[in-house]
């Protein structure tokens, strides 16, 4: 359900970022006799040398707004930590998990470290401590990446593509103060598909494979689907960007294009506009670059973001409570259309480009289905066990198409569901 969170861990023990006299000590409680015997008789520094750690740490995340949230009766959380090992058989096993809360008094510890099980006790423990990193997991999934990096981070440049271009260029209480505080760490050049991989350790770049980059978990169905449809988004993105802007000349002198850029940048992220690391649009490369990473965070990142709840996360409409309104028929005003995915166009002949572009969206659709033809045979194959195999689901969030309803799978062309 939230597949781009996990990082891969650099050093033992993990720092908190957070001003230690406000928050207690950043040094984690993690120590290596907690993990040291499920390593596979290597070392922890081994373990880490070979690549096999890794960590999704919601810590600094959850600590600062714990205080608010445990005040409320029905509602208990800690800031977690959670390390897992990657094993010979390439799945990630859980191994040592953090608990943290605020500081009260010097005398109460605020960190506890919960291991594997030996015992009925410390299963329950086990299974409580898995529990809360789900919970964090849960918040974090829907808040920050989900709400924050899909839908709020695009909001800027979708209202500055109104304003500049013509029309034929076409938790409760502390949530808001969580993605705000996240906010702070957001980078857009961090947001491709490959950049993000490299970001969190989980790849590395390497230019003798496919997409440019080595994937030290073998089989990460994400990455692996993800990096199929980032790169036929960055060929279609190719093939129309050197249509229409064949040198930095046609990019430079384009009002349009450039106001849209500046705005989304000094208006739409006004508090972030003095950042170094924002892109320059200069050369068709870079355009190239902006657009395919906002059409993959607008389609593919958004739906294996927001369509996992379902499956992985007890999708709520599926149990409702009460219902507030009848079916609508279909000449009822608000009857829903179907959806459009990726290499998908009802009615192709409305479109008005140019048939060297409606030949590259021919392509494109070729290729989809070719990917969604990949991704079945990769579900199918006993080889690839975090995705076949007794009690293991597929990975179909990232199957391009659809049949009607709820299939947690399809990566519609648009955020708006």
């Amino acid at each position: 359900m939230n597949p781009v969170s996990i990082e891969r861990l650099e050093a033992f023990t993990p720092v908190s970022k957070l001003e230690d006299s406000v928050y207690g000590p950043q040094e984690s409680a993690f120590r290596q006799e907690h993990i040291i015997s499920q390593l596979d008789g290597m070392s922890v520094q081994q373990a880490i040398e070979n690549k096999r750690l890794f960590i999704l740490d919601c810590h600094d995340t959850y600590l600062p707004f714990l205080n608010s949230i445990n005040a409320n009766p029905d509602r208990k959380a800690y800031a977690t930590r959670t390390i897992f090992f990657l094993t010979k058989l390439e799945t990630l096993k859980p191994i040592a998990i953090e608990l943290s809360l605020p500081p009260m008094n010097p005398y109460t510890p605020t960190k506890r470290v919960i291991t594997s099980p030996v015992d009925a006790t410390t299963c329950w423990q086990w299974q409580l401590a898995k529990a809360h990193v789900c919970s964090n997991d849960s918040g974090a999934r829907e808040l920050i990446q989900h709400w924050l990096r899909t839908h709020a981070c695009m909001e800027p440049f979708i209202i500055a593509a109104r304003r500049n271009l013509s029309s034929l260029f076409s938790t409760k209480e502390s949530s808001m103060e969580i993605t705000s505080f996240a906010y702070r760490n957001w980078r857009f050049d961090m947001e491709s598909l490959p950049a993000d991989l490299i970001r969190r350790g989980i790849a590395e770049s390497d230019p003798t494979e496919p997409h440019g980059i080595k994937l030290l978990i073998q089989d990460y169905p994400y990455a692996n689907n993800g990096l199929l449809i980032w790169s036929a988004i960055e060929r279609l993105v190719k093939d129309y960007v050197n249509f229409y802007y064949p040198d930095l000349i046609h990019i430079r002198s384009d009002p349009e294009l450039n106001a849209w850029y500046y705005e989304s940048i000094n208006v739409g992220h006004a508090d972030l506009r003095h950042e170094t690391w924002w892109p320059k649009l200069l050369t068709p490369e870079d355009l190239v670059s902006i657009l395919t990473t906002l059409i993959w965070i607008s389609s593919a990142q958004h739906a294996a973001l927001n369509f996992g709840q379902y499956h992985y996360g007890a999708y709520v409409p599926v149990r409702p409570p009460y219902m507030r309104r009848l079916v609508p028929n279909e000449e009822d005003p608000d009857y829903p259309t179907d959806e459009e995915y990726l290499g998908d166009r009802k009615d192709l002949s409305t479109w008005k480009g140019n048939p060297e572009i409606t030949e590259a969206f021919n392509r494109f659709s070729m290729e989809m289905r070719k990917i969604e033809k990949e991704i079945e045979r990769r579900n199918n194959d006993p080889k690839l066990r975090n995705r076949c195999g007794a009690g293991v689901s597929p990975y179909q969030l990232l199957v391009p198409s659809s049949e009607p309803g709820v299939s947690c799978r399809g990566v519609p062309n648009s955020i708006s569901i």
